[in-house]
């Protein structure tokens, strides 16, 4: 069950860090708009 356990929680990491930079771009692109 650890074994199976370990790469979820490694895909999870992965998206939430693919979540974090596409609203990273997201506000940039907002941010690049109002200049």
């Amino acid at each position: 069950n650890l074994r199976a356990v370990v790469p979820y929680h490694k895909s999870v990491k992965v998206g939430t860090l693919e979540a974090i930079l596409n609203q990273t771009e997201v506000s940039l692109e907002n941010f690049q708009k109002l200049l």
